[in-house]
């Protein structure tokens, strides 16, 4: 047993792990299933020797109630307690996710399958060890446990901690001794790196995005997600446990993390995540033995776990003489593996410093000089006088730093006002005393502050006897912190050829606890701190040359933009510039992130502007010399100076110089390019705080949800947190930016320092708290300081945006303010409609106006979302599953909250970008705010909502019934249906007008290229004596109306022309061996409306054209196509050849089938539905394939779309290519002309007309008043007024054209428009009939025979053809209307009726793109 394995003993280290896991389980009792499933326990909370629920409660000190639902130290990350009753407490963003149920199914099959392989890859010597106990057998196969959720393990580590050790324990104690490890790098590996290539078809840029893309399995790379449940357990150094969950905790139903620290070195997780219920926490020494340890006393019944770890010695062995960049795939051992240390002693001695390469070795030691900016505190606590905290550490830290130097000779100095003698250490150089400050400059300014000029400083040490003597000068703010190693780290930058660089912090925290500060005593421990990474520039290092030329005119220190101006110099004056990361070097630290003029108050704005004026007037020549800025301009960024050599600081600096007192640079350049004065502009921001105008064209947004709590927050949480938005503004370290800007609109902490949250901030303290005035609240200290949150941050943002080249020329970054993305213990997280709970809740609701007015003030973009769904699931997430309120008080809350939210949307209509119904999938709107959040890949997108949206089951008439206690409260809810309804509609119609920002599946009507007269097709159609329709049908003068073809397409219909043969009897075949798909509609598919049909025909062509098939179309239902469209370039009623066997459906057109390309191998498939639920592919999506990609380089053509899909067109060719209305149709569409009593001309030709589709939302389609219904809603009556007040309009915009035709699904709609205005037509005689859902009403089909749907198809079908004729169309929100519109020819008139505005009425022509979901 003296083989080793890492440094330990592999049987005895098994039996020393579960004596470990011993004594954390000894409270339950479960001695006697220890010795083999001791870590099973952990995870398994279903043991039949247990009680449900209350096993990790005890086992890990979760705590719990007599309810079984014990509530951790750390709700976060909670999973599912279970009870005897079922799951009954689940964090809000541990929801399981309905789209990741295939995937989960998928893992517990494959955990199934890979215990019985294993157990049958036992080999003979298996036999020979021990059986399992009773107790082990009945916890045996917990890849699939009795309570069928799916789990998984994440070994988290930092490196030296024995985790490959505790990795194969883990394995072996699952059963899984021969599985192949699976490890998760905690960096991208590069392409062709360390772990080999990427997967096949995998690039670098598809997963640019994506932070850990890859787990490496079976020694390859493989994409994370998918190959996630290889194993049960994942190796991995991210100890980030957020992280982790974040990225993959929706992919099971349980997550687990077993940590392997080392205490004795040091090496461990974050404490606070050992607390957690799903976090069991290992120490080396527990789990680690050497061979001079006994192995008496250690029982060998973890059978599994000890093959595994012998297998693991073996390997480790045979590893030991290969080269350590060698692994092997089972256990992830590197070759000389025990003798890294050795092995690699030299490479850690010339270990390399990233950029600090190719040092040279200096004769002699550089000669530095450390100046910072010291001053004395008054009432300065003992311990740190006379300065404060920060001075009194960082002070330590260079003197420290001084003696540990071995490359450097280093000097110390200080300047200070006189009075501040003693704050000049006694081994600092003390130059000469500063005379001036903004006391003495500025007598006016607030608050009396007495902060020295920067400038002076700088001259007292040009001036000081010694100046000359110094190579390089380091300028630190008083409060930084440097490593022991500082001056060498600093030595080696120079020695790698820097002549100027800046190093930023690390944020570290100010005390081991609120009562424990760090003193200098331990800098020791500060040193060992992990910090944030801290953007600002606060170290400055240059030659003395470099130093000599610095001029900083009258910028006093405290305030912006002093670092901006010293380093615009500092990089444009050195021959080879850098910035170090605050994670590149960790070479200095910073205790808090205290900074006294981030708070936005009149007072620190007064300052801020003071300097920035002073550096614009005092510097202009200064930096305008170095700053060679382009006068070309970027509309889409304020920081859009063009700038050479790289100087992203002169950008920077033009950037804040706009923001923050509102000199426009680019204004300037363009000025001076065309030979204009330069004029200055006036400071944008007063310091009354008054408002500046919006930045319409800055690249930063901050968008805020609207929406009543429970309609899909935590939902709308997730979809952020996974969106490229979030993951770049995480890049950015702009996080807990964002969090301190929702904290000024919330505290939950201290609410008087909330703008919204100061009104109840007396609730808790107070009985009568709503008499009692609250003397803490200042309003307008609040509203400036929300203003300066939002202000600084859309600056940040700008500066790292500029920096991204990632970010493309008019890309916006939409900073979600409530996502709830960013955790703050201080900060409500997601503002809902109310908020929390407490006395009063009633008054706990964001006020939209103040925000805007904020947005206004500081001059950035802000826009808001809605979020509405079901009142029925609304009142049972918030009453009934979260308890909130009772439902009687809760209905009343909410019908109140969205009276607020429909007035708050009423005044800000303008800024509404997204209207989303979160229990509606992707159609509902998701896809939208995915636009918004930077998903560019549709389909990526759609893979990522498929797995965290959870599709709700129909709620029946009895579910609706218990939610309001057995209609009780039906009269509340009919209320509140209503108000939503309300609110919906307003939301939609709003978003209408809002073109700019309107989704991508509805677009504000937009002008046509002018290619023809407004008025030509007008003219066409009278001179032809021809309706639009037969003209189009026939074929006759239609290239004004439909331009021809493009080559392309041609291709593909001369291949489909070859493809068919007449079959002998009048018809068409298909030829044997030839590819093709059936688009069928029968009545065992529901195929939607003739709007719906017709849209799903056209985009199928793309599909059938893209991959290399011929398109048949079926569709008998409910009579056959053919009635009513005939073929016109292509025959798509050819019938296809007997293959002997029936047609396979496939369905391609589901939105996550990804690859819409089938195997060849199929001859012929049947396509499965083409619209509806789960969301379907779309003409955009179809598009962006690579199956089209592929079929333009078969046909050797470039490819002719590469910005934007011209929707409206290729839904126009397309539709041509197939169809042509048949005689029957248009003949009918005459006859109800002339029954509609249309005027005519002399000839007999009709007059002009306006067509109105207004359609009810299918509210009846009656058939010779049979009385059928369809399902769909009822009809809101007085909405029928908008079509009256749109059709007026246009009849005073055409004045040719005073007569309108109404087609309808609703007689009494078309009774009533007439009554309204006679010029409106309409005929008596058609019958109202859907074409998918009037015979699928029960009993329908016993009613109605082939007349009548033949009789009402056709009907559909000409009035169809009658609105294509019509001069202009009046639309509904239906694809029967957009059908009408883009068939009917280009340079269309045709509006939405929620678009019926005058300026949209006047700009004809009107073109749409549209595509139902």
């Amino acid at each position: 047993m003296s083989t080793q394995c890492g440094g330990t003993t592999a049987a005895a280290a098994a039996g020393a792990a579960c004596n470990t896991w011993k004594r954390l389980l000894s409270l339950a009792s479960l001695w006697a299933v220890c010795e083999f499933v001791a870590v099973k326990v952990f995870f398994d909370t279903d043991l039949s020797s247990v009680g449900r629920g209350s096993l990790l409660t005890d086992a890990v000190g979760g705590g719990g109630n007599e309810n079984g639902r014990g509530r951790g130290k750390k709700g976060r990350f909670r999973r599912r307690r279970y009870t005897d009753d079922g799951p009954s407490f689940e964090a809000p963003h541990m929801q399981k996710k309905a789209a990741a149920r295939k995937y989960q199914q998928k893992q517990r099959e494959k955990q199934v399958q890979n215990q019985q392989q294993k157990k049958q890859k036992l080999d003979d010597d298996d036999a020979a060890m021990p059986s399992e106990s009773e107790d082990s057998q009945q916890l045996d196969g917990l890849g699939s446990p009795s309570d069928g959720t799916s789990y998984h393990i994440f070994q988290i580590a930092k490196p030296h901690t024995g985790s490959t050790l505790l990795n194969c324990i883990l394995q072996g104690l699952l059963d899984e001794p021969f599985e192949k490890y699976s490890f998760l790098p905690i960096v991208k590996p590069a392409e062709d790196g360390r772990f080999g290539s990427y997967p096949q078809g995998v690039t670098e840029s598809s997963v640019e995005n994506d932070p850990y893309p890859f787990i490496l399995h079976d020694g390859r790379l493989k994409m994370a997600e998918d190959n996630m449940d290889v194993t049960t357990v994942t190796k991995t150094h991210i100890v980030d446990v957020e992280e982790l969950e974040e990225e993959f905790g929706h992919l099971f139903e349980r997550v687990f993390y077993v940590a392997a620290n080392r205490a004795a070195k040091d090496i461990t997780i974050r404490e606070e995540y050992c607390e957690l219920d799903n976090v069991l926490c290992i120490d080396y020494d527990d789990f680690a033995y050497t061979p001079d340890d006994s192995l008496i006393d250690v029982d060998m019944d973890v059978d599994e776990a000890v093959k595994r770890v012998k297998l693991m010695e073996k390997a480790t062995t045979e590893m030991a003489d290969k080269s350590f960049k060698e692994h092997e795939p089972y256990f992830g051992i590197h070759g000389g593996h025990r003798n890294r240390d050795d092995n690699n002693n030299q490479q850690q001695k010339e270990k390399k410093g990233g950029r600090l390469q190719n040092k040279a070795s200096p004769q002699q030691k550089l000669s530095l000089v450390h100046i910072a900016p010291t001053y004395k505190v008054k009432n300065c606590a003992a311990q740190f006088c006379p300065y404060d905290q920060d001075q009194s550490v960082a002070i330590a830290s260079m003197r420290r730093a001084r003696e540990q130097s071995k490359k450097a000779s280093v000097t110390l100095a200080a300047s200070v006002f006189p009075e501040d003698g003693d704050a000049v250490p006694a081994d600092f150089i003390r130059l000469g005393d500063l005379s001036r400050s903004t006391m003495s400059d500025y007598p006016n300014l607030p608050l009396k502050k007495k902060l020295p000029f920067i400038n002076d400083i700088f001259d007292n040490l040009r001036s000081s006897s010694g100046f000359n003597s110094y190579d390089y000068i380091i300028y630190t703010n008083a409060d930084i912190i440097v490593t022991e190693k500082f001056y060498d780290i600093v030595t080696a930058a120079i020695d790698s050829g820097y002549d100027a660089f800046t190093i930023n912090r690390q944020t570290v925290a100010k005390g081991k606890a609120s009562n424990h500060l760090y003193t200098a005593l331990d800098l020791d421990d500060i040193y060992q701190l992990k910090g944030k990474v801290h953007p600002g520039s606060d170290c400055f290092v240059m030659k003395r040359s470099i130093f000599e030329k610095i001029d900083m005119g009258n910028l006093f220190l405290g305030y912006p933009p002093t670092a901006n101006v010293l380093l615009v110099q500092a990089e444009s004056l050195a021959v080879r510039y850098t910035m170090f990361a605050s994670n590149e070097l960790k070479a200095t630290f910073h205790l808090g992130d205290d900074k006294s003029w981030h708070e936005k108050n009149d007072a620190n704005l007064e300052y801020e502007v003071t300097n920035y004026e002073n550096a614009y007037n005092d510097l202009h020549e200064v930096w305008t010399a170095l700053c060679e800025f382009s006068p070309e301009y970027d509309t889409r960024r304020l920081n859009s100076l063009k700038y050479v050599g790289n100087n992203m600081s002169c950008s920077r600096l033009a950037n804040k110089f706009y923001s923050v007192a509102g000199y426009d640079l680019a204004k300037e350049q363009r000025e001076a390019a065309g030979g204009n004065q330069m004029a200055l502009a006036s400071p944008a921001l007063a310091v009354t705080g008054t408002s500046s105008e919006v930045k319409t064209d800055s690249p930063i947004v901050f968008q805020f949800l609207v929406g009543l709590e429970g309609t899909g927050h935590h939902l709308h949480q997730k979809l952020y947190k996974g969106s490229p938005a979030h993951k770049r503004l995480k890049s950015y370290g702009l996080l807990d930016d964002i969090s301190d800007l929702l904290k000024s609109l919330w505290n939950r902490e201290s609410p008087s320092e909330g703008l919204w949250s100061a009104t109840c901030a007396m609730s808790n303290e107070e009985k009568l708290w709503w008499k009692q005035e609250n003397e803490g609240t200042d309003g307008e200290k609040l509203f400036n300081n929300l203003v300066g949150h939002l202000k600084s941050l859309d600056a940040k943002s700008r500066s790292k945006v500029e920096a991204d080249e990632a970010m493309q020329p008019g890309d916006d970054l939409v900073i979600a303010v409530n996502s709830g993305s960013i955790y703050n213990q201080e900060a409500a997280p997601f503002l809902s409609y109310p908020l929390l709970h407490g006395p009063c809740r009633f008054l706990q609701y964001p006020i939209l106006d103040i925000f805007y007015e904020a947005c206004n003030a500081a001059g950035v973009r802000c826009q808001h979302a809605l979020s509405f769904r079901d009142p029925y699931r609304v009142l049972k997430s918030t009453s009934m599953n979260r308890h909130f309120a009772s439902r009687h008080v809760q209905l009343q809350t909410l019908h109140s909250m969205l009276g607020v939210i429909q007035g708050q949307m009423l005044s800000h209509s303008d800024r509404l970008v997204a209207c989303w119904e979160s229990d509606m999938g992707a159609n509902g709107g998701a896809s939208d705010l995915a636009k918004l959040f930077g998903w560019k890949n549709e389909a990526k997108f759609d893979g990522w909502y498929s797995k965290i949206f959870l599709e709700p089951l129909p709620l029946s008439e009895e579910d609706k019934s218990e939610i309001t206690m057995e209609k009780q409260l039906e009269v509340y809810m009919n209320s509140m249906i209503k108000d939503m309804a309300n609110i919906k509609a307003t939301c939609r119609s709003q978003l209408l007008f809002n073109s700019p920002s309107a989704p991508q599946s509805f677009k504000s009507p937009k002008s046509a290229p002018a290619l023809l007269p407004p008025r030509s097709i007008q003219t066409a159609s009278n001179t032809n004596h021809a309706s639009r329709a037969t003209l189009l049908s026939k074929g006759e003068d239609v290239d004004e109306l439909v331009p021809p073809r493009p080559d392309w397409l041609d291709s593909y219909i001369e291949y489909h022309r070859s493809s068919v043969e007449p079959d002998g009897n009048g018809g068409y075949r298909l030829k044997d061996g030839v590819p093709f798909v059936v688009y069928e509609c029968t009545d065992n598919v529901k195929c939607g409306g003739i709007g719906d049909r017709i849209n799903s025909m056209v985009l199928v062509l793309y599909l059938a054209m893209c991959s290399g098939r011929v398109l048949l179309i079926n569709a008998p239902y409910p009579s056959p196509l053919q009635n009513f469209l005939n073929p016109n370039e292509v025959r798509w009623d050819a019938t296809p050849p007997d293959l002997g066997e029936e047609l396979q459906t496939l369905d391609i057109m589901d939105i996550r089938n990804h690859d819409l390309i089938v195997d060849q191998s199929i001859i012929g498939y049947r396509l499965g539905r083409c619209n509806g639920m789960p969301p379907r592919h779309t003409l955009k999506t179809i598009w962006k394939n690579q199956c089209m990609s592929g079929y333009f380089q078969r046909i050797d053509q470039i490819f002719p779309f590469p910005a934007e899909i011209p929707e409206e067109k290729l839904l126009r060719w397309s539709f041509w290519s197939l169809f042509k209305f048949s005689d029957a149709v248009l003949l009918r569409a005459e006859e109800l002309k002339t029954s509609a009593k249309l005027p005519s001309d002399s000839s007999g030709h009709v007059s002009p007309y306006l067509g109105i589709h207004l359609r009810t939302g299918d509210r009846s389609m009656d058939i010779d008043n049979m009385g059928l219904k369809g399902p769909r809603a009822r009809y809101r009556a007085r909405q029928q007024r908008e079509y009256l007040d749109c059709y007026q309009r246009f009849q005073q915009a055409l004045p040719d054209t005073q007569i309108g035709y109404v087609a309808s699904d609703s007689d009494t709609a078309k009774q009533k428009l007439n009554r309204w205005d006679s010029s409106i037509h309409f005929s008596d005689e058609t019958n109202i009939f859907h074409v998918d859902e009037s015979l699928r009403v029960a009993g329908a089909e016993a009613l109605a025979g082939d007349d009548t749907s033949y009789q009402g198809s056709l009907d559909g079908w000409a009035e169809l053809s009658v609105m294509v004729d019509a001069e202009c169309i009046i639309m509904s929100w239906s694809m029967f209307s957009f059908a009408a519109h883009y068939i009917g020819g280009e340079n269309r008139c045709g509006v939405y009726v929620g678009h019926c505005q005058e300026e949209n009425v006047g700009n004809i022509p009107h073109e749409y793109s549209y595509e139902t979901g």
